[in-house]
């Protein structure tokens, strides 16, 4: 996402595959190596199941990497002026209520 707001902004010029090494390759090796890693102390030092929940601490993780991920295409999708996913998923759910409502009135 960040490498089409970069060209569309800037050019094509903008686009250097130094840039995309050092971002993209720190990136997965922080991700994939963070998952293993807790996958390894659910697995290896508490069992598989914690609070009742198979690899918690894992599926934790992974839940974070990708919030952080959206997020980071959320900003960029602001960056060409479009309007926050948070804000159009809030404004969604907030008339599907209210649709819900109008039904109930009306039964």
């Amino acid at each position: 996402m960040a490498i089409y707001v970069s060209i569309k902004m800037k050019g094509i010029k903008s686009f250097r595959s130094a840039l995309l090494r050092k971002g993209m390759t720190a990136k997965i090796f922080l991700y994939l190596g963070t998952v293993l890693l807790a996958y390894m102390v659910d697995v290896y030092i508490l069992n598989g199941t914690t609070f009742g929940i198979q690899h918690l601490l894992s599926k934790g993780l992974s839940a974070i990497w990708t919030y952080s991920e959206i997020k980071s295409m959320d900003e960029n999708s602001m960056k060409l002026g479009n309007r926050s996913f948070f804000v159009i998923t809030t404004e969604f759910f907030k008339k599907i209520t209210g649709f819900k409502e109008e039904v109930d009135k009306i039964l």
